[in-house]
């Protein structure tokens, strides 16, 4: 299918509400607004198929102010199945990637408010490139536009149509199809490259790959791969919700998804909540490393 057609079919999605959802049984281990941890592999051993994982609310996870430990291995399956989809060395292995991404609608008449996040508001990884410090992002914000916020919200809704209607458990290996609005279709890998991801807006990709040896100790946490989660939302207002009057379209850090070599999975890295009196002080442009007290200020 080429470009111009994707388009037009993402952006029937727009106005198409839970349309997608309601073609089969809704999956009640997973809600439109939960964050879903994606993996695949660009060839060999699980090429044919990707694995999601629920990892909860977003809206929730957004408030975490502490190292949380999301999926605990052992307990869940979660590394037993990585190593059934993916071979033992899952954990080592340079063509196997890892994103994530969360959106509870791609309209935004939808009337959605879980945790009481607007209409369009999306959350969405991007590689962190390196260990870093505590409480900071090791990636860029993505900041979009209007226009690329649809998008986003659009291909993230498309790809976890098939999570909804496709599976019934918190962990789920799902067959590539033909269907571009696929989490692979949307995620486009070759090798140990990305291709532009979730509806034609990031260039970069959102997934992180594996590889020989650990990503290193990030917030107590010794990664095998990280991610840094950012939220992104289109409107800000709306009096009581949550971010009213904070910048759209542009990434606020949420803290750094961690996976150990047990199949553990980490929410780590998180910036501090401050006071909210001194949050009162922070203005719209010191939206990076302080997005964080953008909360106090809407209590």
């Amino acid at each position: 299918m080429n470009n111009t057609s994707k388009s037009l079919a993402l952006a029937a999605l727009a106005f198409g509400g839970l349309a997608l959802s309601s073609a089969s049984a809704q999956n009640p281990n997973f809600t439109y607004g939960d964050l879903v941890l994606g993996f695949q592999a660009s060839g060999g051993v699980g090429s044919g198929s990707y694995l999601f994982v629920n990892l909860g609310a977003a809206g929730l996870i957004r408030d975490f102010t502490s190292n949380t430990q999301l999926i605990n291995g052992s307990l869940s399956g979660l590394a037993n199945q990585l190593g059934l989809t993916f071979g033992s060395n899952w954990a080592n292995r340079a063509d196997l990637f890892m994103g994530a991404g969360a959106i509870g609608s791609n309209d935004e008449f939808n009337g959605y408010f879980g945790f009481n996040d607007p209409d369009l508001t999306s959350y969405v990884s991007v590689q962190r490139s390196s260990v870093g410090t505590a409480g900071n992002a090791g990636s860029f914000a993505p900041n979009l536009n209007g226009a690329a916020t649809q998008d986003v919200a659009n291909g993230l809704f498309a790809a976890q149509g098939f999570y909804a209607t496709q599976s019934t458990g918190t962990i789920a290996v799902i067959s590539k199809t033909a269907n571009f609005t696929d989490w692979d279709d949307q995620n486009p890998v070759s090798g140990t490259t990305q291709g532009t991801a979730i509806g034609g807006v990031f260039a970069a990709g959102i997934q992180t790959t594996f590889g020989a040896g650990t990503f290193g100790n990030v917030g107590g946490v010794n990664a095998e791969a990280a991610l840094d989660l950012y939220r992104i939302q289109r409107f800000n207002n709306i009096p009581g919700q949550f971010g009213f009057g904070a910048p759209t379209d542009l990434g606020q850090y949420e803290g750094s998804i961690l996976i150990d070599s047990l199949g553990n999975v980490s929410l780590g890295n998180l910036v501090a909540v401050p006071e909210p009196s001194l949050s009162l002080l922070v203005g719209a442009g010191m939206v990076g490393v302080m997005a964080r007290r953008r909360r106090a200020a809407t209590a």
